[in-house]
């Protein structure tokens, strides 16, 4: 994709968190079921739940979808939706809007860090 494309894409993320947040509860029930595919989706009241970009949000494991579609539903009338408390939903939507968009950049901006990632550090014997 074009670095503009993939501007609007993380822009457009911030911008659906941002209009999500505090907005009250537009649904009843999050649901999940198989698609024709075989895959696993999310359903807010029977309509598919897509990411910000709104790319297609599907999951071969039924766990992941059901983790998010529980998310979802953890959402309160009173306080109404919070992003913060929905990580899974919040890291699978970056994966697919802005790191599958253009994998290659993101993949050597993290390169960089590798050295001091504290993941990579070798215990002495």
């Amino acid at each position: 994709l074009a670095p503009s494309r993939i501007s609007r894409l993380k822009f457009s993320s911030n911008l659906v968190h941002q209009r999500l947040k505090g907005r009250k509860r537009f649904y009843k029930e999050a649901t999940v079921r198989e698609d024709e595919s075989g895959e696993w989706e999310i359903l807010l009241d029977n309509r598919v739940l897509k990411t910000p970009a709104r790319n297609k949000l599907s999951f071969k494991e039924k766990t992941l979808a059901e983790l998010i579609a529980a998310e979802w539903d953890f959402q309160t009338e009173a306080k109404g939706i919070e992003p913060a408390t929905m990580p899974l939903m919040s890291l699978t939507s970056t994966s697919i809007d802005q790191i599958e968009a253009d994998r290659s950049t993101t993949i050597g901006k993290m390169a960089k860090f590798l050295d001091t990632d504290t993941i990579c550090f070798m215990a002495p014997p």
